[in-house]
Order: structure tokens, then C-alpha cells, then sequence
């Protein structure tokens, strides 16, 4: 073979090697095309799935929320209670029931006995207006002492209108809606004033009722006193002075006016005078058991109110 023909053999197959080699490489290069091709288109699915999924999970919810029926965090309201004036008399006189027992006790120098009130009165009908038989016993008597003992009295009413103002309480109704039951849902409100309710203790004030029934009997007795004083002794000095120097407001303070009062006055110091003198004393024992209490005890008595609540019933004896 000459020259030529082996170079031409040798070129053609190096080009037949070199578009093998070129072929090869493209074919390679196609085949991890075609992978990340397959990857991508892999995770191309994966993610239309999820995202798929996921908006399938939000209609849920969403169809969830729409049939869950939406509950009030709002709290129930009680139920009120329309208070009648009868209701706020009721409290009025509980809230005060201390004071107004407190200041007949100083004005009348006497007890008033904390069950009387509810005697005969059947367990169910007490049962019914909500509170217990003491409970019922010191309101009942809280509002015979406010109605009949300081709303009718003029030192009484004045004490009354200075320190709550006028006030005007029906007692029928009230006492009928008390037995209706109707004062039953004030019970925690009133429940305080129950408990602080302290009246003063009979055995402890037995020396006032014997003050009482001696001044009685002093007043009933005061013209024969003075009849007798005259005859033992002669006429009183001081009669007619008992009251000078006593100021106006003191003086109204007794419950008496001041001739009221001069003759009070007189009528103690004639029993003074009388049980001092042993004729006018044997006298006196013999129309009074007990002579140990002085008329001047009596006088301090009168002078700082403590009878005044009774002043009115014994004006008849002056």
C-alpha cells in the first residue's frame, strides 16, 4: 500500500474514534439531563400533593369552624330583686335598730324585754318570713320602738329628723310583707346588724325600773308631799328656783317645759326634805315602801334626759 492510502486509513480512524468519543460524551451528558429532568418533574409532584393536602386540611377546618356553634363567654345575669319601699323601710330600721334601742333606753331610763313580741305566733308563720324567731322578735320590736316610742314623742321625733331626716313607714304593709316572706332575700344584707344587736340586760338594769316606780310615786304624790312638808317644816325656801341658772337647751333636754320641770324639781327636794326628818320620814315610809333612793339620784336622772321619754304621761301628775 503506498504511502498515501496508509495516512487516509489512519485519519479516518481517528475521526471515526473521535465522533464515537463525541457521541459518547453527548450521550452522557443527555442521560443526566434527562435525570435532573426526572428529579425536578419528581419533586414538582411531590409538591402538588402537599400543597394539595394541605388545602384539603384547611376545608376541614374551615367546615369544622362553621358547624361549631359559638358559645357565650358572657356570664348569667342574676336575677334582680325589685325592692318595694316596704324593703328599704325594713332595712332602714335594721340598719339603725341598734341607735334607735339605744336612744328610747336613755330617753324612757328603762328595758325593753326582747321577747314578747313573738309570743303565740306559730312556728310556720315565723318560719316563712326567712329569719329566725329572735331575728323576727328584734325587728318587730325595733319598729314598735321607732314608731310608737320616738316617732310619737316630741323629743323623740326631733332625734329621729336630725339624724335620718323624715321618714314616713307604713307599719301594716310592713309588717304583712314580713310575714309574706317577702323581706327573705335581704337576709345577707341585713344578717350584720343582727349580729351586733345588743340589747341591755334586764338583770342588769333592775335599779332603773326602781327609779321609775319611785319617781312615779314621787310626782302621784307631790301635793301631799308639800302639804306635809309645809306642816313639818314650813314653806320650801328655794320654790320657784329650782330652774334658775338651767339653760334653755338643758331644759328641753328633760322633756318638760320649764314650769313642768320647776315643779318636778320642787316635788323631789320635798321628798329629799321629808326623808331627812324623822316625823316626815316614818310619814313617808308609810305611803312608800322603799325610801333608798334619793330624790336628788332622781333629780341628776331628770336633768340629763334619761326620763324625758315619759315626760309626756307625767305631766298629768303636776
Amino acid at each position: 500500500m503506498s504511502q498515501k492510502g496508509k495516512i487516509k486509513k489512519v485519519l479516518l480512524f481517528a475521526a471515526v474514534v473521535g465522533l464515537t468519543a463525541v457521541l459518547g460524551a453527548c450521550g452522557q451528558k443527555g442521560k443526566s439531563s434527562a435525570g435532573k429532568e426526572e428529579i425536578k418533574t419528581s419533586v414538582k409532584k411531590k409538591e402538588t400533593t402537599s400543597t394539595s393536602t394541605s388545602q384539603e386540611v384547611k376545608k376541614e377546618v374551615e367546615n369544622d369552624k362553621q358547624e361549631v356553634t359559638p358559645v357565650s363567654t358572657e356570664k348569667p345575669k342574676e336575677e334582680v330583686v325589685q325592692r318595694t319601699k316596704e324593703m328599704e323601710d325594713f332595712i332602714f330600721l335594721m340598719k339603725n335598730a341598734q341607735a334607735i334601742y339605744d336612744k328610747t333606753y336613755e330617753m324612757w331610763n328603762g328595758v325593753f324585754e326582747i321577747g314578747s313580741q313573738t309570743v303565740g305566733i306559730p312556728e310556720e308563720k315565723i318560719a316563712k318570713t326567712g329569719y329566725s324567731q329572735e331575728e323576727v322578735e328584734i325587728f318587730i320590736t325595733t319598729y314598735h320602738l321607732y314608731s310608737s316610742n320616738l316617732t310619737n314623742n316630741k323629743l323623740g321625733k326631733k332625734w329621729l329628723v336630725e339624724n335620718y331626716g323624715e321618714r314616713e313607714i307604713n307599719g301594716e304593709s310592713l309588717l304583712n310583707q314580713l310575714w309574706n316572706g317577702d323581706f327573705a332575700p335581704l337576709k345577707a344584707e341585713v344578717q350584720t346588724y343582727f349580729e351586733q344587736y345588743k340589747p341591755v340586760n334586764p338583770e342588769e338594769s333592775g335599779g332603773n325600773t326602781a327609779e321609775l316606780n319611785r319617781f312615779y310615786r314621787v310626782l302621784q304624790m307631790s301635793k301631799e308631799m308639800e302639804v306635809k312638808r309645809v306642816e313639818l317644816m314650813g314653806e320650801v325656801t328655794n320654790s320657784g328656783k329650782q330652774t334658775a341658772g338651767i339653760s334653755d337647751e338643758k331644759v328641753e333636754k328633760t322633756g318638760f317645759t320649764r314650769e313642768q320641770l320647776e315643779k318636778v324639781l320642787t316635788a323631789l327636794q320635798v321628798y329629799d326634805d321629808l326623808r331627812k326628818n324623822d316625823v316626815g320620814k316614818k310619814w313617808l315610809s308609810e305611803q312608800i315602801e322603799d325610801l333608798s333612793i334619793s330624790g336628788e339620784k332622781l333629780r341628776e336622772k331628770v336633768l340629763n334626759g334619761r326620763i324625758s321619754g315619759r315626760a309626756e304621761g307625767m305631766v298629768k301628775y303636776l
